[in-house]
């Protein structure tokens, strides 16, 4: 497998949803990322394309995780430190706080309490803050209602990456594309009020990375949100040390239904879940029984060794 490192320089704020729309989390899963792809896909007839790839495993990829200048960080592994120290439950208290580490110190510095918990606690990629912007029902009849959004904006030298697995060079090109048109569309929510917009750079120096995905251990991290199949839970589950997240939102499509509608909710695990087998993982359909086309959320595994 070959890998690169997609970076995210946003242009505009963002709007990454958390179920509210006056509050903003600061970065985005690989489902999200995989439906925006799948949406420009479609506009290509890439669709099928992209859709085989990842669901023969010859593509794969990361949630969105922040990057500082040249340092790019990975989440905090979901599982124990190791510690005998009389003051343990103050180093819980700093690692709880914790969200991400460094790549090259999210492996036994972590786990045997080698780090200064205290000093990643306190590092800052972006900041939240609320927009206001008009909502227009009938501009003749109606004053414009104001509401409020929840907006992140990334610092200086800060935005987001994500890592791409592919199996050869030929298929990196056609997902550029997408990727290349991805960047005017925007990613997020309140697009079409603006917000979203990126710059990409591609990283293909990106061996420490590729070192963590290719190294063998007791236990694989997932970096990635993703969950099994049927035939692969019990195994994935046996020693395994995991956060469910709930997954849902609404269908983008005019296609699908007359109205707008829900996708089907799933729960998955979170990026940091820690398991001593690893899984394939699956692609879900989340359409409704009535729905009118399949959608399609993604669920496959990339993997740390820790």
């Amino acid at each position: 497998m070959n890998y690169a490192i997609l970076k995210f320089h946003f242009s505009t704020a963002v709007h990454f949803g958390d179920g509210v729309l006056n509050s903003s989390v600061t970065s985005f899963m690989a489902d999200t990322l995989f439906s925006s792809l799948f949406i420009e896909s479609l506009k290509m007839n890439m669709n099928q394309q992209l859709l085989d790839y990842v669901n023969s495993g010859k593509l794969l990829f990361s949630d969105s995780f922040p990057f500082k200048g040249r340092e790019y960080f990975l989440p905090k592994p979901i599982m124990a430190v190791r510690n005998e120290d009389s003051e343990n439950q103050k180093i819980k208290k700093k690692v709880k706080k914790i969200k991400y580490l460094p790549c090259d110190k999210v492996d036994d510095d972590f786990v045997n309490s080698k780090l200064d918990f205290e000093k990643y606690a306190d590092v800052k990629f972006c900041r939240l803050d609320e927009d206001t912007k008009a909502a227009v029902r009938n501009a003749e009849k109606e004053e414009p209602l104001p509401y409020r959004v929840g907006v992140c904006t990334f610092m200086e030298n800060c935005g987001l990456y994500v890592i791409a697995g592919y199996e050869n060079p030929s298929i990196f090109e056609e997902v550029k594309t997408l990727f290349d048109s991805l960047q005017y569309t925007g990613i997020g929510g309140k697009r079409n009020s603006g917000l979203g917009r990126f710059t990409l750079e591609i990283d293909h120096n990106c061996n420490a990375i590729k070192q963590l995905i290719e190294r063998k251990g007791n236990n694989y991290m997932a970096i990635s949100v993703s969950y099994p199949q049927d035939d692969e839970l019990d195994n994935a589950i046996n020693g395994a040390s995991y956060l469910l997240v709930k997954r849902s939102g609404f269908v983008l499509s005019d296609s699908y239904a007359k109205e707008q509608r829900r996708k089907e909710d799933r729960f998955v695990f979170a990026a940091g879940s820690c398991f001593s087998n690893k899984y394939e993982g699956t692609v879900f359909n989340v359409a409704a029984s009535d729905g009118l086309h399949p959608v399609y959320r993604y669920a496959k595994p990339m993997f740390i060794g820790v």
